[in-house]
């Protein structure tokens, strides 16, 4: 297994002992488990596709050669600007053109509203419209709060179920249908497998990206991405 290529710039938070104080009752539970081994991410291939039975959040064709998996919140401020900066000359340069594929797991560290939306992810899988989703939540945070400085916004309550299903509706989901999924637990068993990968990842913040087994933390320019994804 390749070393470890741990970044630690700019760490947009705090480690798993907060992720875990911010689970709730009303949402699918974490019961993860620690391993001392990273899974290498080269052998996380996967042919599913992001309709039906999600077992997997995917951004890209599901069968291209080379797997980023992305652990992050979508309140999380770091998350926002890496999806702002390196992120979309990562998609455009490598997931819109067949190269790569990016799987997103959830890692909720910003409040019960926070695991809420990440939750619904599925729900918009679901549909077949998780990057639709995934975009209009990062647009959503980055264009009102975070791009304004407005770092409150990790603490407020922002995702209520209305504001899900305004939101959804915005990216092409058909609201009825979303509002109903994500008041459920139809994707329990897929989100929590996802939150559980993190202790196994050894994930201690958000984003965590990790390529070819190697992880990069925080937000980065977009070179220190590429220069993975090239030997990959």
């Amino acid at each position: 297994m390749k070393r470890l290529l741990i970044i630690s710039l700019a760490i947009s938070t705090v480690g798993l002992g907060l992720f875990l104080a911010f689970r709730s009752d009303d949402l699918p539970q974490n019961t993860s488990k620690n391993s001392a081994d990273l899974k290498t991410t080269q052998s996380q291939k996967t042919n599913e596709q992001p309709v039906g039975g999600t077992t997997e959040l995917v951004i890209g064709n599901a069968d291209a050669a080379i797997t980023i998996v992305e652990y992050g919140d979508y309140k999380c401020p770091k998350c926002n600007d890496f999806h702002q900066k390196a992120g979309k000359d990562i998609r455009r340069e490598w997931v819109d053109t067949g190269k790569a594929k990016i799987i997103y797991r959830p890692y909720p560290l910003f409040g019960e509203d926070s695991g809420l939306a990440l939750y619904a992810s599925f729900c918009a899988a679901e549909q077949g419209k998780f990057a639709a989703y995934h975009d209009k939540m990062f647009a959503y945070m980055w264009g009102n709060y975070f791009s304004k400085g407005d770092l409150d916004a990790t603490t407020a309550k922002l995702f209520t179920p209305e504001k899900l299903g305004e939101l959804a509706h915005g990216a092409g989901l058909s609201g009825t249908e979303f509002t109903t999924c994500a008041g459920g637990q139809s994707h329990a068993d897929a989100y929590n497998t996802a939150v559980d990968k993190a202790a196994g990842d050894e994930v201690q913040g958000t984003p965590t990206l990790i390529i070819g087994g190697q992880k990069i933390i925080g937000s980065q320019p977009y070179n220190i991405y590429k220069a993975l994804l090239q030997i990959q």
